[in-house]
């Protein structure tokens, strides 16, 4: 291959690649997986980031529109969890049901509305 040729399909795929994060996905079950898949990397890094440097972290999430079928969900390092329930009385299951709710009142465009748990 020359050179031009291996340049020609770089740029190919740098392009796919921009394309496939940016695009919308297929079906809601298909962007559903994705975030779990996602997720459940971001739950490694931050897994380690914690026991590397001894942070604290929580991250909450919820859907985003009504046919969206992820499920609204919290996730924390070490005993971070604690904190919401001790400190500010509020379970977690509670906020990413506030969150949903808002999201659904909230939302940035007339697509943004959630079923509501």
């Amino acid at each position: 291959m020359t050179q031009e040729e291996k340049d020609e399909l770089l740029h190919a795929l740098t392009e796919y690649q921009a394309l496939k994060n940016t695009s919308v996905h297929a079906t809601n079950s298909a962007a559903a997986h994705d975030v779990q898949l996602t997720l459940e990397h971001v739950f490694k890094i931050l897994d380690g980031l914690a026991l590397h440097t001894r942070i604290y972290v929580c991250l909450f999430a919820t859907c985003s529109h009504v046919y969206d079928s992820s499920q609204p969900f919290w996730y924390g390092t070490d005993n971070i969890m604690d904190f919401w329930e001790d400190v500010m009385d509020l379970e977690p299951d509670e906020i990413v049901c506030k969150m949903e709710q808002w999201v659904c009142m909230h939302g940035k465009s007339e697509e943004t509305s959630c079923s509501g748990h």
